[in-house]
Formats: structure tokens, sequence, C-alpha cells
């Protein structure tokens, strides 16, 4: 090390002036920017690859029949279909960490405007149906050309600077694309999140930069006192290897345990994605069935529970289905209760009454949102029972109207 940081041992100076010293120093601050534009490249990577991830799953998840039922006006304030966009936005976003929100736009007359979002009302950011966007960014307008999705920004707008992701929302009958849907970052979040990244690669470079002049300086001193040296001063420049070896496998090591997080996240994600299709599609499924089958009631009577079973077998082909159930709306003294339940498959047990969904709290929320918009809802996981077990489970209403008089017959 002598050879390698001083002209020669002698040197009365504790100032180094070997080129190599200084090519050394070098070596370190083009070292140090590496990592340090390295890390927050990272990070900003991950970033932008969870948002996106975000904004396609929300995407994949939007019926575009209800994007069907909007006119992309002030009067969607009131339309059912727009309130459950709305809702499932706001719901989806609840779970998600830094997102400021998240909202839709729609092509209208050569103009971007703006559909459900899950911005309050007395949101700075919150903009009515149809509202026309003055600033969208280029990408967005492409994504109803090309269907691609992707990441833009930091961008600004008439609303802040955000970084966003956006993905397209398809017509499964024609393929077009009808609705883009977008997610905002707020480009102060961003910013503090890569700017940390980096200064933690700074913090490592100064560190080891500060224990190689520590060193050299107790190198000179060490080289410049004649007296007798301690075994202490004797293994100076093995002590400097010693630590700066120990900051610089930290440093690795860091590194590699983030990519190995990512790795796994990663393999994570592409395992629950595709399992969140398989039960999304059912959903679909489930969800087009029954409404199928609530057509179906409106012209044919029920009858009793074997009659009602023999109507319902072609959707036992699910296996997510463990039994479907007629309650009929019956009228009490001008007051609605349920009557009866049919259930199938038939089990020889006693039906229940349909008074026992309504008791039930989240399932009497979800019938009252059933019978005020008339679309088919779930609840959350409730306690059911399935062949005489208990069990979770989750519960589909659709509503049934008399195709007489339009009136609620049962669900």
């Amino acid at each position: 090390l002598r050879a390698l940081f001083f002209k020669n041992s002698a040197e009365k100076s504790c100032v180094p002036k070997n080129k190599l010293t200084f090519l050394s120093l070098l070596i370190f601050f083009v070292l140090g920017f590496i990592g340090t534009s390295w890390n927050g490249h990272f990070v900003d990577k991950n970033i932008r690859k969870d948002v996106l991830s975000t904004a396609e799953k929300i995407a994949a998840t939007i019926n575009p029949q209800r994007i069907r039922e909007l006119s992309f006006t002030p009067d969607d304030k009131a339309n059912p279909s727009y309130l459950r966009i709305k809702d499932q936005l706001s719901k989806y976003t609840g779970f998600s960490e830094n997102i400021r929100g998240v909202y839709t736009m729609a092509i209208k007359e050569g103009l971007v405007v703006f559909g459900p979002e899950d911005y309050d009302d007395d949101d700075p950011h919150a903009s009515f149906p149809g509202q026309i966007y003055e600033q969208p960014h280029i990408e967005f307008v492409k994504a109803f050309d090309t269907g691609r999705s992707g990441t833009i920004g930091p961008f600004s707008d008439e609303y802040g600077t955000f970084v966003s992701a956006y993905a397209p929302v398809f017509c499964h009958v024609t393929g077009e694309v009808i609705m883009v849907l977008a997610v905002d970052m707020e480009a102060s979040e961003w910013k503090k999140k890569v700017s940390a990244a980096r200064i933690e690669a700074i913090v490592f470079t100064a560190l080891i930069l500060l224990l190689f002049m520590a060193g050299l300086f107790l190198i000179t001193v060490r080289n410049n006192d004649h007296r007798k040296r301690s075994n202490l001063a004797n293994h100076i420049e093995t002590m400097m290897v010693l630590v700066l070896g120990i900051i610089v496998s930290i440093m690795i090591s860091n590194r590699l345990h983030d990519l190995e997080k990512r790795n796994v996240a990663d393999h994570f994600s592409r395992i629950s994605n595709a399992k969140a299709e398989l039960i999304r599609q059912e959903f679909f499924d489930i969800r087009s069935d029954l409404k199928s089958m609530a057509e179906l009631l409106r012209f044919v009577d029920p009858g009793n529970g074997f009659e009602f079973e023999e109507y319902t077998k072609p959707l036992f082909f699910s296996p997510f289905i463990m039994t479907l159930e007629w309650i009929p709306l019956l009228k009490d003294g001008g007051e609605d209760r349920f009557g009866h339940v049919f259930i199938s498959p038939v089990n020889g047990k006693d039906n229940p009454s349909g008074k026992d969904h309504f008791e039930d709290p989240a399932r009497r929320s979800t019938i009252e949102e059933v019978l005020r918009t008339g679309l088919i809802s779930a609840t959350g996981t409730v306690d059911a029972v399935h062949n005489g077990t208990s069990v979770k489970a989750i519960v589909v209403y659709a509503h049934v109207k008399d195709r007489k008089n339009g009136l609620n017959e049962g669900l």
C-alpha cells in the first residue's frame, strides 16, 4: 500500500501524492456514481412496474357491459352502472399503497372526457362524468388506438404532477378500446422514494471514501513516526482491507437481497395473477348465468323445489357454485316480505325462510343494493350452511322482475 499511495515512505507530507492514489479515488467516485444511479433506477423501475400492474388488474375486473350503459355525461351521477364502477375503483385502491387516485377516460366527439373515478366529490382532483380532460398525456390518447398499457411521467396536467400507469378496457364483442383506466402516483412521492434509494448509495460511497482517506492518513502518520511501532500500527492496511471488505459485502448482499425479493414477488405475482384470472372469469360466468336464470324466471314459474332444481342443473357445471336458491318476494299488508326458499340441489332438509337472508346485515345490505340498482351484487365472506356443515361463502344475488308490471318478483 505504501508503494500504491506514496512516492516514497519517507515523505513528510500527510497528503498522498502518488497518481495511483488519485486514480483510486476517481474509481471510488465513478463506482459510487454508478451505484447511486443503479439504485435509483432499480427503485424507479419497480415503482412503475407495481403501478402498471395495479392499473392492468383493475382494468381487467371492469365489466365492459357496465361501460356500455354509461353516457359519459353528468347524468351518469345517478346511473347505477357508474356508481358500481366508482365503488369498485374505491375498494381496490384502498388496498394499494402510494396510489393517489384511479380514474377512467373515454373519447367523445373527438375529445377525452372523464368517466368513473375513485375520488370523493370534495377532492381537488375530482372531476364530474363527461368533463373534458384539458391536458391529457399523448400516450393516453394513443392507447385508444393501440390498445397498449404503459407508464408515463413525471408529467403535469391541470390537476398536478404525477407518475401514471394506464390500461385499456376492451369490448368483448368487437375488441375495440371503449375506455382507458389510469392510476396516478404523486410525483413528489415517487421522487421521495427514488431519492431515498440514491441517498442510501451515496451514504455507503461516502463511508467507504471516509474510511479510505482515514486509512491513508493513519498510514502516513505511522510512516513518519520513527518510534517503535505497535502491532496494531503494523496492520493498518490489513484492517483497512477488512473494514472496506465488510462494507462492500454489506452493500452487495443488500442489493442481492433486494433482487431476490423482487424475483420472489414477481414469481408470486405471475402465479396469483393466473389464479385470479380463473376466479375472475368464474365470477363473470356466474353473473352471466344468474342473469340468464333471472330472465327465465320472468316467464317460467319456479313451481316447487324439484322443478326449480331442473331449471338450474346446467349452472352446476361451475365448481364454485354450492347451491342456488329462489327467494320469492311477497306482499303482506302493503309491506314486502320474503317467502319460502327453494334450494337446488334439493337436499331433503327443511328449506330456510327468505327472512334468514334479510336478518344477516351483510346479506341485507347487498339485497337492498340489488333492489335499489337492479344490478347483480355479491356479499363479502359470510357464514353459510352446506349439506349440514357450516362453511364460509360468498352469496350472489340477482333480482327478478315481473315481466308485466316490472315489479320485483324475487331474488
